[in-house]
């Protein structure tokens, strides 16, 4: 039987403007440039560490990930990036997705 999922993908014009995180199914890997893309936009835009989430969720597009954030934008927006990032990952990366990573 086919899948019929689609794995979501990281865009991003320039290092300057916000990555997008388009709508699909989330990978590790995808989750890793996803972070990589957000922290090059960090710097290359000088963003203060608190306004750092803030910045980032517009490039968020998922529905999935839109209503996680509509229900605790509260307490996500106080979070740190590297806090958020740990957040996110454990709401939609599979439990044991490091083990997984690490498997040759």
């Amino acid at each position: 039987m086919l899948s019929h999922s689609k794995l979501t993908i990281v865009e991003q014009d320039s290092p300057n403007k916000v990555p997008i995180l388009l709508q699909g199914d989330l990978t590790p890997s995808v989750m890793h440039q996803y972070e990589s893309a957000c922290l090059g936009f960090f710097e290359g835009k000088e963003v203060a560490p608190e306004k750092q989430v803030r910045k980032i969720l517009t490039g968020l597009r998922d529905g999935r990930i839109q209503e996680w954030i509509s229900i605790d934008r509260d307490e996500i927006l106080n979070l740190t990036f590297v806090e958020f990032m740990i957040e996110f990952k454990a709401g939609f990366l599979p439990e044991d997705w490091e083990e997984i990573v690490m498997d040759p």
